[in-house]
């Protein structure tokens, strides 16, 4: 069975009763005709959006704030409505109240019907301005307030036929995403998540953008050229804000021609090292009372002769065998010399005792063969104790080399385990240190510029990459890869961003390719989507319009493009949730050549 026929169903089945979703607050203007007005300023945007119904009572008033060059919602504003009616009468004020949605605020317009200018004093933090809209019209029929500046196409008509459309596109995708969250999670709960959020935008994208405005200044650079109206797409403001869609001026710099290439994180041989036992023996933890005692764990930070766990060595089963037959022997050897030194020391008395009848002669030999037999017992019973000590354990401390951070430890290392000799049981780095090997193909070797920064993007890395200087280009090619290896550097802060063995892209300048290079209109890399096969950027021309416009990208660099001659700096362009914005349709006043 489709999702659409799953959707149909459940909405079918639907009875009203609770399923555990929070029931957000109505926004006004979800039922029946709306008016809307907009205005901006160098800090802000702002967007009213209230029921075009007749009435005598207060008629609440939808009010979005977004700063102007991101449109991030603007949370914690104080916002003040002064409406001045424009029959006369007294100046009427209301303070606008935050709602729980981020950016959304509500007042309460109480003044008798009519057409009135607003004057609105905005607060945010160390921020303030002043936006203005007039012909705005309250409890008036559209017949009463027709050829009024403040009224929009939809509020005779109500949401044409394409809006109608999309929405219907969205619940179906978005309540069938929901059903099947729900089903796979087994939970009716994630069904009714998707078709509120469905419902929610639906009933956004049926409420066509704010279109009146109250002669408030644009402040857009203008392009030469001319807009199609299928190039122009409307999206009410709180629908950018659960979308999250954000902006960013476009603006000049130069950029270096570069090729982009694939590199690796390494660590140089200086700032790398493996400790390993040179004996095998049991694993012990380091002393606790040494610096950093117990055993280390993956990104501990080590100091060079810190302690970091012990070996111990003991002699096997054959080994031991030997050495005790070998210190029997030492022992042996030293009683033998002993016995031998009592026996010439009895004979050299009785040789004294007989006084001038024994030669000197062989008196100083008894002497010296004497001496010379102590010698011997005393290397005997030394060799017979180093024998004994060397049958007991031996500990050997594994230290670290250098200051750094624990980066590997070898798996399966566990205390009082086994361990063998020359294994590398941990690896220590310095992550300021870190290098790239960017690799090049051979063909464009001779073209890198060594003396220039590469820009290293990646994963962990700001959207505009990091600088890297050259450190050397290898004088081979590698024979199964044909590419060339170029080491860069990064200064240590950036360099503590990387990881070892990181896959990054990096950005290689090359030298014969920068030759007058000029200033280019610089937008971020998330600006650019491709639209019928074209690259395409969306500006922002007011709260809750956008033109799409097709460019040509001059170059790339860390994240950053540069464009020719379609766009000029300090145009608002959409860098997060462009190609939702490229599905909106057009909105309901826009007609060719709309700024």
């Amino acid at each position: 069975m489709s999702p659409f026929i799953h959707l149909v169903m459940l909405l079918a089945a639907h009875g009203g009763e609770d399923h555990g979703a929070p029931a957000g607050p109505t926004p006004v203007g979800l039922v029946g005709h709306v008016r809307g007005a907009s205005a901006m300023s160098d800090t802000f945007e702002l967007v009213l959006r209230w029921s075009a119904e007749p009435s005598n009572g207060a008629i609440p008033v939808e009010v979005f704030l977004a700063d102007r060059d991101t449109n991030a919602p603007i949370v914690g504003a104080t916002i003040a409505l002064h409406w001045a009616k424009s029959a006369g009468g007294n100046e009427l004020r209301t303070d606008a109240k935050a709602t729980s949605a981020p950016g959304i605020y509500r007042a309460d317009m109480a003044g008798p019907p009519g057409i009135y200018a607003l004057t609105a004093v905005i607060a945010a933090g160390d921020r303030g301005d002043l936006l203005t809209a007039s012909d705005l019209s309250f409890g008036i029929t559209p017949a009463d307030a027709r050829g009024a500046k403040g009224l929009t196409a939809n509020e005779e008509h109500g949401a044409p036929w394409l809006w109608v459309a999309l929405a219907i596109g969205a619940l179906v995708i978005v309540g069938s995403t929901g059903f099947l969250a729900g089903r796979a999670a087994g939970r009716r709960r994630g069904q009714a998540a998707g078709l509120a959020l469905s419902l929610v935008v639906m009933a956004r994208l049926a409420t066509p953008p704010a279109s009146a405005h109250g002669g408030e200044d644009h402040g857009e650079p203008e392009v030469p050229g001319t807009t199609a109206a299928s190039d122009v797409h409307g999206i009410a403001k709180d629908l950018q804000f659960l979308l999250a869609i954000r902006t960013a001026r476009a603006e000049t710099a130069t950029l270096t021609e570069r090729i982009r290439v694939q590199g690796t994180v390494i660590a140089p041989p200086e700032a790398l090292a493996e400790v390993r036992p040179l004996r095998a023996g049991r694993l012990e933890a380091a002393p606790l009372e040494s610096a950093g005692g117990g055993f280390p764990t993956l990104g501990q930070t080590v100091q060079a002769g810190q302690v970091l766990a012990v070996v111990v060595e003991l002699p096997g089963a054959s080994e031991r065998a030997t050495l005790s037959a070998d210190r029997a022997r030492a022992r042996g050897g030293a009683e033998q010399a002993q016995a031998r030194v009592a026996a010439l020391r009895a004979a050299l008395g009785r040789k004294l005792r007989l006084g001038g009848l024994t030669a000197a002669q062989e008196l100083d030999g008894l002497r010296a063969e004497i001496r010379a037999l102590d010698a011997e017992v005393r290397a005997s019973n030394a060799a017979g104790d180093a024998l004994a000590l060397s049958g007991e354990s031996v500990r050997l401390e594994l230290v670290a080399p250098i200051d750094g951070v624990i980066a590997a430890i070898a798996p399966g290392l566990a205390v009082g385990g086994f361990v063998a000799a020359d294994t590398t049981l941990f690896t220590i780095v310095q992550p300021t240190r870190f290098e790239v090997a960017a690799h090049v193909f051979e063909a464009d070797a001779p073209e890198v510029a060594v003396d220039s920064a590469a820009v290293v993007t990646g994963p962990g890395l700001p959207a505009r990459g990091i600088a890297a200087m050259a450190r050397g280009m290898a004088p081979r090619v590698d024979p199964a890869t044909h590419a060339v290896e170029v080491r860069y550097r990064p200064d240590a802060e950036d360099a503590a961003r990387l990881r070892l063995y990181q896959f990054v892209t990096v950005d290689v300048p090359v030298g014969a390719r920068t030759a007058g290079v000029s200033e280019l209109v610089v937008v971020p890399d998330s600006a650019v989507v491709e639209v019928d096969g074209r690259p395409t950027i969306f500006v922002k021309t007011a709260p809750e319009t956008f033109v799409a416009r097709p460019v040509a990208i001059a170059r790339r660099e860390g994240g950053r493009v540069g464009l020719r001659s379609q766009l000029a700096a300090g145009e608002r362009v959409v860098v997060a949730g462009a190609s939702v914005v490229g599905l909106a349709p057009a909105p309901a006043s826009a007609t060719a050549g709309d700024p």
